[in-house]
């Protein structure tokens, strides 16, 4: 397996460990690898992490790098403000 699907397996079963759910759903560019689609799941049950893993639609994992830069700038010019 390559760094990155090691590197995500890692992330994401602890993070589901962490909240204590089984149901994870992957978004946004790095989720539309197809590599990923394929290898995520099969390395997470070989290493014993029962994790239920769920790809949004490719449509809808493009790069989220505008929506981040828009809620940074939202918040930058809403702080303190409710």
């Amino acid at each position: 397996m390559s760094a990155i699907t090691r590197t995500l397996a890692k992330m994401v079963g602890g993070a589901a460990y962490y909240a204590g759910v089984s149901d994870v759903l992957m978004a946004g560019g790095v989720s539309s690898s197809e590599y990923l689609r394929k290898n995520l799941p099969i390395y997470l049950e070989k290493k014993g992490m029962h994790v239920n893993l769920r790809f949004s639609p490719v449509e809808f994992s493009s790069d989220n790098a505008v929506g981040v830069a828009l809620l940074g700038r939202n918040k930058y010019i809403y702080r303190g403000k409710k």
